[in-house]
């Protein structure tokens, strides 16, 4: 368990070098498809 913590402060370390402003507690916004793809479609073009 210490390893794991120890490599992510690693990591951390590298980012943060790598992009000073990463924001790791900010999620991505991904926009929803615009046909879900679970749907069947009915309807055929």
């Amino acid at each position: 368990m210490f390893e794991i913590w120890e490599a992510s402060l690693h990591l951390n370390r590298l980012i943060r070098r790598f992009d000073p402003q990463h924001d790791d507690l900010k999620r991505r916004v991904e926009k929803p498809a615009a046909v879900d793809p679970r749907q069947m479609s009915l309807m055929v073009e």
